[in-house]
């Protein structure tokens, strides 16, 4: 969406100053997502290793986009960089799958 005077509004949810008028990229405040995770056991060992982990989304978007973004990163790095629409799905289906 453009204003009058030619710039670009800022989706809702979008925390970014712009202070550069060149700037494109727009982006949410993050969250973090305790999670516990499992490692694979070795064929000698029979219990799995555990750990907790932190997973990061972030939704963005470039100015360009037609449709936001949710990244999700682990250990800084990403893991998933999906559609909000394929994360909302993704998110009632693993509602729907640990229900069971």
């Amino acid at each position: 969406m453009i204003t009058r005077s030619g710039t670009p509004l800022c989706p809702a949810w979008c925390i970014a100053l712009h202070l550069d008028a060149d700037e494109t990229l727009h982006y949410g405040a993050s969250r973090e997502v305790s999670v516990v995770t499992r490692a694979p056991a070795s064929h000698r060992e029979r219990q799995h290793a555990f750990a907790i982990d932190t997973l990061v989304l972030v939704q963005h978007q470039e100015r360009h986009e037609r449709v936001p973004w949710l990244a999700v990163l682990l250990r800084g790095g990403p893991v998933l960089d999906l559609t909000v629409d394929s994360a909302r799905r993704l998110g009632a289906n693993l509602t729907e799958a640990s229900a069971r």
